[in-house]
């Protein structure tokens, strides 16, 4: 089971630019936050969510900046220790050559994807 320990972590509300969901990585883009590109960095982790588990476009979400925060894995397998990247759609990918690294797996697990993992946020660089 994916945790996240939010105590003296730091926290930004933006606003959503699309329909953004909980537990994904995100960018603060020209008009508010917005998924990233595949390898890019990132704000943070969407934290705060609607009844429906998304943010719609145009509400205020809060954003995880540190600590250790409960991410949707893209792959089927992410290992504790992988360095860990963002995809198009906000979610945790393995790192890759020249990837910007934003965290890393603290808990790995093996299922499909879409399951929550606890990633430790740290902007690494690139690989």
């Amino acid at each position: 089971m994916a945790y996240e320990n939010l105590a003296g972590t730091a926290a930004i509300t933006m606003d959503a630019t699309t329909g953004l969901a909980q537990y994904r990585f995100v960018v603060a883009g020209a008009s508010g936050a917005a998924y990233p590109t595949t390898g890019a960095p990132v704000a943070g982790v969407l934290v705060s969510s609607g009844t429906t588990g998304s943010t719609a476009a145009g509400q205020y979400c809060a954003v995880q900046t540190m600590g250790i925060a409960k991410v949707e894995a893209a792959a089927s397998t992410m290992a504790a220790g992988n360095a860990v990247v963002s995809d198009a759609s906000g979610r945790a990918a393995t790192a890759g050559a020249g990837d910007y690294r934003i965290g890393t797996v603290i808990d790995g697990s093996s299922g499909a994807a879409g399951r929550v993992l606890s990633i430790q946020l740290e902007a690494i660089g690139t690989t």
